[in-house]
């Protein structure tokens, strides 16, 4: 028997998986907010120069391009080409290892603490904030966990879900990540309902989830703070309320048309976490209004578009249908959080946006869960 060369069964095999063509919507959308978060880093790293801080700025950079898009780009080349019957059979082993990766940030010598929080790993050359890649880890385990159940009761059903979220929930409950927490549970949550989870059942997970949240504000002072500024119980515009007042003259600052990339100022001016959560308002500084509804636009078409595809395919590709649903919800949410807080329209959480956000190794979850996403979208047909 003749045996076939390497790269002819390699070529077979993508022919198998590729076989109806991608949504070139998805593609466009999530190409397009990868393109203009990058441009977004690189004008809000330039502030690192102006404090002569080169080093570090050479090693973000490397963790960001290098391992966020080069490394993520990869990985969402290889997932949107791969046959969904292999990414599903992964599911669980992905939850398993980006929860373990979560619990080793309690180990000493490998967590990081930062302001009472234990969330990141100490990988030598940058840290880790294993939430980032838990809470997409959580998505494709549910939707993985409700197709493999769909032709059993809720009764036997409900117990498996729970039993991943109960495991995530006490892990984000001790790394002290309420933001990803809440909008992780989101998720959770439009995947249960949709995949037609009973009303009783949705109305106890609401009362349940509505008293946790209100013993997790009263229990831990600094969300109710944060919670007081935005109310106007604390009027701490130097104090609790300056990176929200900072990032909101920003804001105003860009006008109609914005200052021109690379010309904004606010990056220049102490904004508290400038790379990270606080980076939309350097964004809109520098394009304005139309930039700012540009990039919400985007994301916007980006959740609606993989929520239709998502919708449509649940009655008979559950697993497919469901990942979209979540994915989207935790994009619109993370990034709709995240906007409302720059603009003072929510409550500061310290969530970051998606795309534009420092963190290579998020950066790279995020591209990977793409790819699975975009992969998805061939059985739209």
């Amino acid at each position: 028997m003749r045996q076939r060369p390497p790269l002819q069964l390699i070529r077979k095999f993508f022919a198998r998986a590729n076989a109806e063509p991608v949504d070139r919507a998805t593609l466009f959308l999530i190409g397009a907010l990868v393109l203009v978060g990058i441009i977004t880093f690189l004008s809000a790293a330039l502030s690192l120069i102006a404090y002569h801080q080169t080093a570090l700025l050479g090693r973000i950079l490397i963790t960001q391009i290098g391992i966020g898009v080069g490394v993520g780009g990869l990985a969402f080349f290889l997932l949107a080409h791969t046959p969904l019957r292999w990414v599903k059979a992964s599911a669980p082993f992905v939850f398993g290892g980006a929860f373990l990766l979560g619990m080793l940030t309690f180990v000493p010598s490998l967590g990081v603490e930062i302001n009472g929080a234990r969330r990141w790993l100490d990988l030598g050359f940058t840290t880790f904030q294993t939430s980032e890649l838990l809470k997409f880890a959580v998505v494709f385990a549910v939707a993985w966990a409700l197709d493999r159940t769909r032709q059993i009761p809720w009764e036997r059903r409900i117990p498996t879900v729970a039993g991943v979220i109960g495991l995530v929930v006490g892990l984000l409950l001790l790394q002290r990540d309420t933001s990803n927490l809440v909008v992780m549970l989101a998720a959770v949550g439009v995947m249960m309902f949709l995949a037609g989870l009973p009303w009783r059942y949705v109305l106890w997970a609401l009362a349940t989830v509505g008293v946790g949240f209100t013993a997790l504000v009263f229990s831990r002072p600094y969300i109710w703070e944060r919670i007081a500024v935005f109310l106007g119980l604390i009027n701490d515009p130097i104090g609790a309320g300056f990176q929200v007042e900072t990032a909101k003259i920003a804001i105003g600052s860009g006008g109609v048309w914005g200052q021109g990339i690379g010309a904004g100022l606010v990056k220049y001016s102490g904004l508290p976490q400038a790379l990270n959560d606080s980076i939309f308002a350097i964004y809109a500084e520098e394009t304005g209004f139309v930039g700012s509804l540009l990039v919400i636009a985007l994301f916007v078409a980006l959740g609606i578009r993989l929520g239709w595809i998502g919708w449509r395919l649940v009655a008979r590709e559950p697993f497919g249908g469901l990942f979209l649903l979540g994915f989207a919800t935790l994009l619109n949410m993370q990034a709709a959080w995240n906007i409302g807080a720059m603009a003072g329209a929510l409550p500061l959480s310290g969530m970051t946006l998606p795309f534009f956000s420092q963190g290579g190794t998020s950066l790279l979850g995020l591209l990977a869960m793409s790819g699975i996403a975009l992969h998805i979208t061939r059985k739209r047909v």
